[in-house]
């Protein structure tokens, strides 16, 4: 059985895209919404051990909303997705993160993404307000690209590098992503 690693935030925001991105090396420019959620299975290897992801993608229509906790209360990560372009969006993935912590407290690794970076020259959102609030929140911030693939493959593994960690397993190596914990740089 693998590690449950599930996908939260509002509708667009490319939840499924970084998925099938991962999972498939493919991208799909669609314009429909996710109105159920799926599943996906994907090994990753750390430090020559498997980690077999389970990664659930969870419908963003507010809807839909209540159902969140059934996908998520046995996840060991949660990656919580907004879009760049979109400030809304942000404002809602604060409202998953304050939900996530209610709900599962430290038995969760969160995780943020800023979806869409090759948008950079139409981002609203301030990257150094994201870095501000994940470092206040105390997770991990990364901004990727479903589209070109920017730090999807980092992303994931970066995951199963903390989950290991979390898990107590022998894999020692620092996890890269951006912390409120740690100084490091973020993996934009």
């Amino acid at each position: 059985m693998g590690k449950k690693v599930v996908f939260v935030g509002t509708t667009r925001v490319g939840k499924t895209s970084i998925i099938h991105k991962f999972v498939n090396d493919q991208f799909t420019n669609s314009t429909s919404v996710s109105t159920q959620g799926a599943f996906f299975e994907k090994q990753v290897f750390i430090n020559d051990h498997e980690i077999v992801m389970d990664i659930w993608d969870t419908a963003g229509q507010e809807k839909y909303h209540s159902l969140a906790p059934l996908y998520y209360r046995d996840a060991v990560a949660a990656v919580v997705v907004f879009d760049i372009t979109n400030m809304m969006s942000f404002t809602i993935a604060k409202q998953w993160i304050a939900e996530l912590k209610s709900s599962r407290g430290d038995n969760v690794t969160i995780v943020l993404v800023g979806n869409k970076s090759d948008l950079y020259h139409i981002r609203v959102v301030n990257p150094n307000e994201v870095k501000q609030y994940a470092s206040v929140q105390g997770i991990h911030y990364a901004e990727t690209s479903a589209k070109t693939g920017s730090n999807i493959d980092h992303l994931f593994k970066e995951i199963a590098l903390k989950i290991s960690v979390n898990s107590n397993s022998d894999l020692s190596d620092p996890v890269l992503l951006e912390s409120g914990n740690s100084q490091k740089p973020c993996c934009l």
